[in-house]
């Protein structure tokens, strides 16, 4: 289908407008010679082919005509209707798009009334034709605009929704004027948030989690907590829109947990050994596994008190939950803290600035092993035993609490009951709390 065609309706308003205007017939063909709009004599002819041969050579040169006496003008010898034409005078203007012409606009008297008062102004009459040509131009680019455009944003909002995270647009005050369908889903928007305003009120929170902000999220009444980024887009009106790319806290927890989650093979098979000590330490794992009491595994070095630990795991219910893995004797003190609990950002000098999730919360859900245990400073084991009395944390620098869902188990090469009885180890408390494997 022709461009004219395309905005056959528009096309027609055109040809009603300079017909009223000049006095004269209007007929408009495309560059397939199809009459798009006509009036008068010519409305009839909608849609069929013109035969008029000056069309032709008007789509052939670009070049405009006045044509006196449409009989006798050399153009019109090969024209089939010469000897039955009825027109007086006809001007003819090339439609231009994109250099190229694509249709034609034709101004015919049919009487020499008409014809001797058009003449008296056929320069004027010459350019308001152009200028119409013009006009019917820029109609057809508004209106492949308005196709790339909608073809734009259907390709975007496809984008959108199939993006893995959700998605909201804010104009300047707050409100919300797209949405991908995950943002809808989670929010509860509804589909209908574009008839019906829907204003949110974000606030950024002073934590950051894997490099993305924690924002707290009002609407209708609901709070959030949401873990995204938020994105400022200027306008030409210099009115600041927003995109807001978030995803749940507890879900981002989730997908934590996913990437914690390391492969683990270790099962209670693999320990090695028919020995009544390893059939009884077998047992003893298979009878603690599903309890959530906090364990102690003792041994010398080299022992395999880590292969216990995952056997413990794997035994578990919390098997295909996390198993974080932390050498308390490995890390300095001024940082074991922050390892353990994490920290938001600007907590301290020299913090990142995107601050850290700690091995607690990468670990919620599953299990944390605290190994030399033994090795970890008299000031964390108080907090340690508030961890395992009150399942929860807090970030350092944060005042909000993390509630945890967790299994601590723990190992040391020492002997803790003989430190005990020589005194050696008086501050260590905590770690009596735990049971002896």
């Amino acid at each position: 289908m022709s461009l004219l065609r395309k905005i056959q309706s528009h096309v027609k308003e055109y040809a009603k407008i300079i017909s009223s205007v000049v006095e004269c017939e209007v007929e408009i063909v495309d560059e397939e010679m199809i009459r798009v709009a006509g009036t008068g004599i010519f409305e009839k002819e909608e849609n069929k082919i013109s035969k008029g041969a000056i069309y032709k050579d008007v789509l052939l040169t670009g070049e405009s005509h006045v044509i006196e006496d449409p009989s006798t003008h050399p153009l019109c010898k090969e024209c089939s209707i010469k000897n039955s034409c009825h027109e007086k005078l006809e001007i003819s203007a090339p439609i231009l798009y994109k250099d190229k012409v694509i249709g034609v606009i034709g101004l015919v008297c049919l009487s020499d009334k008409i014809k001797n008062k058009v003449l008296k102004n056929i320069s004027s009459h010459l350019r308001f034709t152009e200028q119409i040509s013009d006009f019917i131009s820029g109609k057809i680019f508004e209106f492949e605009e308005a196709i790339e455009k909608k073809e734009r944003m259907d390709i975007l909002s496809q984008i959108i929704n199939n993006f893995d995270k959700c998605v909201l647009v804010l104009d300047y005050d707050g409100k919300i004027i797209d949405a991908n369908d995950s943002a809808i889903r989670e929010l509860r928007i509804g589909t209908d948030f574009r008839n019906n305003s829907r204003n949110i009120n974000i606030i950024q929170k002073n934590e950051v989690i894997f490099g993305k902000d924690v924002f707290s999220a009002e609407i209708e009444k609901k709070k959030y907590t949401l873990v995204g980024s938020l994105l400022p887009i200027s306008s030409f009106t210099n009115k600041e829109y927003k995109i807001f790319l978030f995803n749940n806290y507890s879900k981002t927890n989730e997908e934590i947990s996913k990437i914690t989650v390391a492969a683990n093979p270790i099962s209670i098979e693999d320990i090695i050994g028919d020995s009544e000590a390893v059939i009884d330490l077998k047992e003893k794992i298979k009878k603690i596994a599903d309890t959530q009491s906090t364990v102690l595994i003792t041994g010398e070095s080299g022992t395999g008190k880590e292969l216990i630990a995952r056997a413990i795991h794997s035994c578990s219910k919390r098997s295909k939950k996390p198993f974080i893995a932390i050498n308390c004797g490995a890390i300095p003190d001024s940082l074991l803290e922050s390892e353990l609990f994490g920290y938001v950002k600007g907590a301290f000098s020299g913090a990142s600035s995107e601050g850290r999730v700690g091995k607690f919360e990468l670990a919620n859900g599953g299990v944390i092993f605290l190994d030399e245990i033994g090795e970890m400073p008299f000031y964390l084991q108080v907090k340690l035993l508030r961890v395992l009395q009150e399942r929860s944390i807090v970030r350092i620098g944060s005042n909000k609490l993390i509630k945890l869902d967790i299994r601590v188990i723990a190992a040391t090469n020492m002997d803790l009951k003989q430190k005990i009885r020589e005194k050696s180890l008086e501050k260590i408390f905590t770690i009596g709390l735990m049971l002896f494997l």
